[in-house]
């Protein structure tokens, strides 16, 4: 009688290398896709912020507000966090955002711009990319794609 086999062979062994290599070699990148996109929000929920202080800038003075009238109107803003390095506006209802280094080498120093604007008297806001280094549109969130 044959004695029973324990155990794999080298080929078999090497066979699930490849396949985990195949894996990981598609996994990673979308990984890291889906990571930078998280780190875009912070950047697009602090402009986005902003909001409740514009309208009451408009509705009190009738006119959109640049980043330093809304401050003296309305208090200190945050102007930057763990992936934002800082928050400019001196343009009336143009606000820019720009990710810090840190974030990563696909978005670091990218900028985002929101704007503000009337239709009717009511204020709205468009966020997109702003004309000099943009974030990439694949990390925008969905709400913010509509400006490319």
């Amino acid at each position: 009688m044959k004695a029973m086999q324990k155990g794999f062979t080298l080929i078999e062994l090497m066979i699930v290398v490849a396949i985990v290599g195949i894996l990981a070699a598609v996994a990673l990148p979308a990984y890291q896709d889906y990571i930078s996109r998280s780190k875009i929000t912070e950047p697009v929920s602090l402009l986005d912020g902003l909001r409740t202080d514009i309208n009451g800038f408009y509705t009190d003075k009738n006119r959109l507000p640049t980043l330093a009238e809304l401050t003296n109107y309305a208090g200190a803003k945050a102007i930057d966090g763990k992936f934002t390095s800082t928050i400019a506006g001196s343009t009336g209802g143009i606000f820019i955002a720009t990710v810090k280094n840190s974030a990563g080498s696909n978005i670091g120093s990218k900028t985002i711009k929101m704007s503000f604007f009337t239709v009717g008297g009511v204020i709205k806001h468009t966020c997109g990319k702003n004309a000099t280094d943009p974030v990439p549109q694949k990390y925008m969130p969905s709400e913010c794609r509509d400006g490319y």
